[in-house]
């Protein structure tokens, strides 16, 4: 058996563990617990059975800019997930458990969609007549309007309950993965200007309505 058919059968266990039958539930957490110790397994190995994932594109294939991988982290740590790139095909992947993957990729979506817009909005008006720096200018628009959402994602951020069965997973499913957070260039740093325009309108960021918006997406049906 391979390691999921395995970590299957302890759920199993651990699920009969649970029966009103004293002696069938103690039988089965024996056989749980004699399985664990046989090939090693943490109880955050058996949690992490119950972690999923969930990808998204991001807004580049190779090199995601700073203020986007700022967005996408902000967001993971608010839905208690881990979250990698891949540059083979350009897309953020949410690692997490039961639907919060799906709430992460749905915000970020959502967010990633307001942030270009302002930041469209912005070059229209504000940068209209700049050349050479315009792109620095709109990444600094947007790294501050990223900025405010991290304050807003502060309000109601948690510890991650599930820290360990995450990274049960991720050694189990992608052992190679990196943390993808990058710093900031110099030359955003410095137009103080453009990132305080961009944290003023990040204030209208509907980031509460999105998670919300997306929790109910990933409600199933029956559920309260």
């Amino acid at each position: 058996m391979n390691k999921d058919d395995i970590l299957d059968k302890i759920k199993k266990c651990l699920a009969l563990a649970a029966s009103d039958n004293p002696h069938e539930a103690a039988a089965a957490l024996r056989q749980a617990q004699k399985m664990m110790a046989a090939h090693d397994l943490t109880e955050a190995d058996v949690a992490s059975s119950e972690v999923g994932e969930k990808s998204v594109n991001a807004d580049a294939r190779s090199r995601p800019s700073y203020w986007c991988t700022f967005l996408v982290h902000i967001v993971a740590d608010a839905f208690h997930c881990k979250v990698v790139f891949s540059t083979l095909v350009g897309v953020w992947t949410f690692i997490g458990v039961g639907p919060d993957p799906i709430v992460a990729e749905y915000t970020f979506a959502v967010l990633l969609r307001q942030v270009k817009k302002s930041r469209a909005d912005y070059i229209r008006t504000t940068l209209k007549r700049c050349t050479k720096t315009k792109t620095k200018r709109a990444d600094a628009f947007c790294l501050g309007y990223v900025r405010r959402l991290a304050v807003m994602v502060d309000a109601f951020a948690n510890p991650n309950p599930n820290e360990a069965a995450i990274t049960a997973y991720c050694a189990r499913k992608h052992p190679n993965i990196k943390e993808n957070l990058r710093r900031a260039p110099k030359a955003v740093r410095g137009d103080l200007h453009d990132m305080w325009a961009g944290s003023i309108e990040g204030k209208n960021a509907q980031l509460f309505r999105a998670a919300r918006d997306a929790r109910q997406t990933a409600r199933l049906p029956g559920d309260g």
